[in-house]
Parts: C-alpha cells; structure tokens; sequence
C-alpha cells in the first residue's frame, strides 16, 4: 500500500471515529406518554413535536411559541405514544378529533425517558 492511500486510510478512520464519537456524546432522550379523554374506539388522536422557538427581544420574560413540526404520529386505540429525540426542550402538541387541543413545554434529556401523561378534555362553555 502506498504511503498515500495509508495517509488517507488513516484519515477516513479518524473521521468516522469522529463523527461516532459525536453521535454517542448527543445520546438521544425518549419522549413517551399516553393520552386519555374521548372514545379509544373511535377518535382520531394526533400528537406532533415541535421544536421550541423563545422570544429573544424578552429576557425577563419566558415566552416561546412552536417552531417547525420535527416529528408526528398518529396513535391506536392503546393511546400510547413514543418518540425518540435529541435532547432538548419542544412543545407536545395532542390533538382528540372533536374534542380538544392540548400543548405542553416538555424537555427531553439525553439518555432517560420522559414520560408525560395527557388528558384532553372539551372546551368548557
């Protein structure tokens, strides 16, 4: 083997030790939960993660609203849901067809699971 094909060898390994080394050190969190209200037979239940946009112009004050959409599902009967994501903070977003919206500020941390339970009730009139 020539002393240049060594030399690049030698360089593709270190990258892809590199870009291993960084995924393992990220160490992704699980987002797990349920959601009750409604009938599990029928309704339509959607939950959908959003990244987290904060108000910079504030710094006295935590207001954020949701960004982009970064992952969705829509869940069975079981009302079981289960994401894997970066650490990080989102807003959840739970939607029960003819029922209600619910959105929470979660935050998953790297390596654990973090569970959150929801119940989606109609709005009171």
């Amino acid at each position: 083997m020539k002393r240049s094909q060594k030399l690049l060898l030698i360089a593709m390994i270190v990258a892809v030790g590199s870009l291993a080394l960084g995924a393992s050190a990220r160490r992704d969190g699980v987002l797990q939960g349920t959601v009750q209200g409604g009938d599990p037979s029928t309704d339509h239940i959607q939950v959908v993660i959003y990244a987290l946009d904060r108000a910079e112009d504030a710094p006295n004050v935590n207001v954020f609203q949701k960004g982009p959409i970064l992952q969705k599902a829509v869940i069975d009967e079981t009302r079981t849901f289960t994401f894997t994501l970066p650490p990080e903070e989102y807003v959840l977003q739970v939607w029960l067809n003819g029922i209600g919206v619910v959105d929470q500020l979660i935050e998953v941390e790297p390596g654990r699971a973090t569970t959150v339970d929801l119940e989606v009730k109609p709005p009171e009139l």
